[in-house]
């Protein structure tokens, strides 16, 4: 009469642990592709790094760095590719994100070959398309990630239904069981077939999804047994979905600041961005990023974000504080009202109901930025995944940052002359046009100087070019100091200088330019080692729309006026006349 008892019991265990094994086979497949695809996703961030630098301060060093981490690419894709991957499209992906990397690392070794990185426009450019690249790497590896939870899903799902199967051959023992003995099916009824419901129920929740699902019974015999291996499984696999999600959302907050790096210029809207993904990383309240100035060794300019108006008006940074020692140690500071805390909260961070922070450095490869805090109001502390992770963002933070400064920095030296410091040609040919536009629209005149240094030649020849070169960046800064603030000078080429006077007409154009070569004429230059020199200039002044109907017209008008003032016996200021179509000198 045990012998059915005997039989369902055993192989219910089985069953189910069998379902188990499969199970945890199912999440086992699911770490080996996923933790490898996360760790792909970081490598391939932390590679964009050493060409970027290489084009901020040129350095050789960048090349090792890259060598190295390029290497370490390349066999992390290797062993991906060796995957036990259960789909062919998932292979694919690997194998066009390895594809893409490749040619990201081609144009990475380019641009590293670049002789002269820094303040290269083209580089500027190759390094924006290498970083496509490898967002596109990022961006196939995502994809494996998700067709790989896809994936686990459906196997899970197909567990659960072995899982059915299961239970209704436990359920074809039992009747088996009543053809033998009426007695002992009844009571088997009374007292199995309730807890297989409770299990069969709490299987079907759990592969619908809901993963807290555990089954409650107390029982000393197998099914006892069989409810414990199903809430360990349980817990087990949740413990890995938690994982999971956990790293997945870490791996999308990294993955926005390296979208910010190449998707946003303005250094403002990257600083907005590092802290929101920051905030919503560490689930903290508030976010802050702090300058520091070399010059003055103080934290001179910050940007906050979720914080009172009163907290930023009190906001200070003093010497030698929290900020100043996270800056200089170049490790994380936390600060709270805990007992064993070294650094406890102000009363302003009372008042705010801040109840933790951390301070971490902002570091750009071994040049430090500054400090970026995180602010809590739900508990006293970060954990320590919390800070390992902060610490990898704060340190992609400071390459969004570094990025953005250097984009403005090539976007300034190619608007601006090297040698004198005033904008260059194309930025007088764009200025020039957009005086022209706003003249039209608003019906306003303006004029236009063309400046130039009388025997410059002989300057050259007799001091030698070094000397000349003195000359032009002397003869700049007079023009600066002496031009209106509103009025652009710029170097038109060789020793030719243009002065845009907005707003103004001949009569007054004139008056302008007679000043400035008054002010030449009083200027000395020191040349080879002090020897004082004097120049003098020739001043073209030409009015738009008196003169010319378009730039090209109006540049040429003063040309023609200064080539007047030249032959006119130089030292001078010619107006250009249209009527007899040659300038009248003006002494």
């Amino acid at each position: 009469m045990l012998v059915p008892l005997v039989v369902l019991g055993t192989g219910s265990l089985f069953l189910l642990q069998h379902t188990t094994a499969a199970l945890d086979e199912v999440v086992k497949e699911s770490m080996e592709v996923t933790h490898p695809v996360i760790d792909l996703q970081t490598r391939t961030l932390e590679t964009a790094m050493p060409p970027n630098d290489y084009l901020i301060n040129g350095s050789p060093a960048e090349k090792e760095a890259f060598a190295r981490l390029s290497g370490e690419m390349d066999l992390a894709f290797e062993e991906l590719l060796a995957a036990p991957f259960g789909l062919v499209q998932e292979l694919d992906l690997v194998r066009a994100a390895r594809e893409e990397w490749l040619r990201a690392k081609g144009k990475a070794l380019s641009l590293l070959a670049t002789p002269h990185p820094v303040g290269n426009p083209d580089a500027a450019r190759d390094m924006k398309r290498m970083d496509a690249q490898l967002d596109r790497v990022v961006a196939l590896l995502g994809q494996v990630h998700e067709i790989t939870e896809r994936e686990t899903g459906e196997n899970l799902a197909q567990a659960h239904t072995a899982s059915r199967r299961a239970y209704f051959l436990v359920i074809g023992i039992f009747f088996a069981g009543i053809a033998i003995v009426v007695v002992t099916v009844f009571t088997l009824a009374r007292s199995v077939l309730p807890p297989l419901r409770a299990l069969e129920m709490g299987a079907k929740r759990f592969g619908d999804g809901d993963l807290s699902q555990r089954v409650e019974l107390s029982m000393p015999d197998e099914l006892g047994q069989l409810t414990q291996t199903f809430n360990f499984m349980a817990e087990k696999i949740e413990r890995h979905d938690r994982v999971i999600k956990e790293r997945n959302s870490q791996l999308n907050a990294l993955n926005q600041i390296a979208i910010a790096i190449t998707s946003l210029l303005s250094l403002q809207d990257i600083l907005n961005e590092i802290m929101r993904c920051g905030i919503i990383l560490t689930g903290a309240k508030a976010s802050c990023i702090a300058f520091y100035d070399e010059a003055t060794g103080l934290f001179t300019q910050w940007v906050t974000q979720g914080l009172s108006e009163h907290f930023v008006d009190n906001l200070s940074f003093s010497s030698g504080g929290l900020a100043d020692e996270a800056f200089t140690s170049g490790s994380h500071i936390l600060s709270n009202d805990l007992p064993k805390t070294g650094h406890k909260l102000s009363r302003l961070a009372r008042e705010e109901f801040l109840r933790c922070f951390i301070c971490l450095p902002l570091t750009s490869r071994d040049r430090r930025l500054g400090v970026i805090y995180f602010y809590r109001t739900d508990r006293d502390s970060f954990t320590a995944a919390e800070i390992e992770l902060l610490t990898t963002f704060a340190s992609l933070a400071a390459q969004a940052i570094e990025n953005a400064r250097l984009y403005v920095k090539v976007q300034e030296e190619a608007r601006t002359d090297t040698l004198t410091g005033l904008n260059n040609r194309g930025e007088f040919q764009r200025q020039l046009k957009e005086e022209e536009e706003r003249s039209r629209r608003y019906n306003r005149s303006f004029s236009l100087l063309m400046l130039d240094i009388d025997h410059f030649k002989t300057v050259n020849d007799t001091y030698g070019h070094q000397a000349g070169d003195t000359v032009l960046k002397g003869l700049s800064e007079l023009l600066g100091r002496q031009a209106r603030t509103l009025d652009r000078v710029c170097r038109y080429g060789g020793d030719e200088i243009t002065v845009i006077l907005p707003e103004t007409g001949l009569d007054a154009a004139a008056h302008v330019a007679e000043r400035l070569r008054a002010a030449v004429v009083a200027q000395s230059f020191d040349v080879n080692a002090g020897v004082p020199l004097r120049i003098t200039v020739s001043i073209g002044v030409a009015s738009f729309p008196v003169h010319a109907d378009n730039v090209q017209a109006l540049v040429a008008a003063a040309d023609a006026a200064l080539y007047a003032a030249k032959a006119g016996g130089r030292n001078r200021i010619s107006r250009y006349e249209p009527a007899s179509g040659q300038p009248a000198v003006q002494e």
